[in-house]
C-alpha cells in the first residue's frame, strides 16, 4: 500500500492532480454485483455490537432502492438536481439504518454519505449508467485517503471564514454532519476545477492508486 501524500500547498495539489488522466473503465455488472462490490468488509467492520449485520442493513437498502437510483441518475441534467437526489438517498439510508438498529447505534452522516457515494461510484464503473453528464457531478466518498491529503490546504480552498482542522489521521467519522460535508466537498470541487479534472477522479487518485 502506497503512503498517503499530504499536499504541501495548493499549487502542488493542482500540479499533481492536473497530471492524473485516469480513464474509468465500464464493465458488465449486474445490479446485484454492484451492490455487493460497492462496500468492502473493512468499512462494515467499523460498526460494532449491532443487532443486525451492517452488511445486511446496507445491502437491503441498496437492493430496494437501486432501480430508482439508476433511473434518476440516468435522467439527471444538472448538479443541483444531482445534489438534491444524493441527499435524499443519504437521508433515506440513515432512516433505514436507524429502523434496523437501536438508539445507541445510529449511523452518522460521514459513514452514511460514504456508503451511498461508493454505491454510485461503483454503478458508474458498470455499463448500467449511460448518462455522460454525471462524471462532473459525483461526490467524493470521504475517508482517511481523501481527507488526509487536504490537511495543509483545506483553509486555502474552503469557502468559510473560520478555520477547519482536519485531524492527523481522519476517518469517515470526521464528517459528523451535512455542514462539514459540504465544506470539504465544495473545497475538493474547487481544487479539482483548478486542476481541470472531475472531482471523482480525486478519489481515484487518493484511494484506487494507493491500493
Amino acid at each position: 500500500m502506497k503512503e498517503i501524500l499530504i499536499f504541501k500547498n495548493v499549487e502542488e495539489a493542482v500540479s499533481i492532480l492536473k497530471k492524473y488522466d485516469k480513464k474509468i473503465e465500464k464493465k458488465e455488472m449486474s445490479k446485484e454485483e454492484v451492490v455487493r462490490k460497492s462496500i468492502s468488509s473493512n468499512i462494515f467492520r467499523a460498526f460494532h455490537k449491532l443487532n443486525k449485520k451492517p452488511s445486511e442493513i446496507y445491502r437491503e437498502w441498496a437492493t430496494k432502492n437501486i432501480d430508482s437510483i439508476i433511473n434518476k441518475l440516468n435522467n439527471t441534467q444538472t448538479k443541483e438536481e444531482y445534489d438534491k437526489n444524493l441527499f435524499g438517498w443519504i437521508n433515506s439510508f440513515i432512516n433505514h439504518w436507524e429502523s434496523q438498529t437501536n438508539e445507541e447505534n445510529k449511523i452518522i452522516f460521514g459513514p452514511a454519505s460514504k456508503m451511498v457515494n461508493l454505491l454510485i461510484k461503483t454503478l458508474n464503473e458498470s455499463k448500467i449508467l449511460t448518462n455522460d453528464r454525471l462524471i462532473q457531478f459525483f461526490h467524493v466518498p470521504f475517508d482517511l485517503y481523501s481527507l488526509k491529503p487536504l490537511i495543509n490546504i483545506i483553509n486555502k480552498i474552503s469557502d468559510v471564514s473560520y478555520k477547519i482542522d482536519i485531524p492527523k489521521n481522519p476517518t469517515m467519522k470526521f464528517i459528523t454532519n451535512p455542514e462539514i460535508y459540504w465544506i470539504i466537498q465544495n473545497s475538493v470541487f474547487k481544487l479539482c476545477k483548478n486542476a481541470s479534472i472531475s472531482p471523482i477522479l480525486y478519489d481515484y487518485w487518493c484511494w484506487n492508486e494507493k491500493h
